[in-house]
């Protein structure tokens, strides 16, 4: 589950900073979202290609994004596509908005896969706590103990 989210929140991002270096090269809204999700696949870009088809059918862009934040409700998918409407609608900067979302995603997964690390580093730990240290201290202590077991006989 966490991992789709995180693959989900990557994605995103993706097509986010494509969308906000189409929007700082002069695009608007729309046409930058197209620029963005030309090379895109995944899950993601076919649900915001399903957006772009039925806003060229007619829809808003609000009407056509409906279904998708139904589907996607608190989720990264849902914050790039309310921050597209904000955009659309009221005119407010777009790449700025999707520049932060970027570094907030970004952050987001590489503090998840800091943690996913850190419990690895954790588990890799126990083998040889309990496996390879007691073997080497047997291997070390062995011939001391045989020296010590021929000097006994020997007197």
């Amino acid at each position: 589950m966490a991992s789709k989210r995180f693959e989900t929140s990557i994605e995103v991002a993706a097509i986010a900073t494509m969308v906000s270096l189409a929007v700082k090269g002069g695009a608007n809204v729309i046409s930058a979202l197209e620029i963005g999700l030309q090379h895109a696949n995944g899950r993601v870009a076919e649900m915001l290609k399903e957006v772009l088809a039925r806003i060229e059918l007619g829809a808003s862009f609000t009407e056509a994004s409906e279904s998708i934040r139904s589907k996607t409700s608190g989720t990264a998918v849902e914050e790039f596509l309310s921050k597209l409407q904000q955009s659309a609608q009221l005119g407010s900067g777009l790449a700025e908005q999707l520049d932060d979302l970027v570094l907030t995603l970004n952050s987001e997964v590489a503090v998840a896969k800091m943690a996913n690390a850190n419990a690895n580093e954790t588990k890799m730990l126990l083998p040889l706590v309990f496996l390879i240290l007691p073997v080497t201290v047997i291997f070390a202590l062995y011939p001391s103990l045989q020296m010590l077991n021929l000097q006994m006989e020997g007197t």
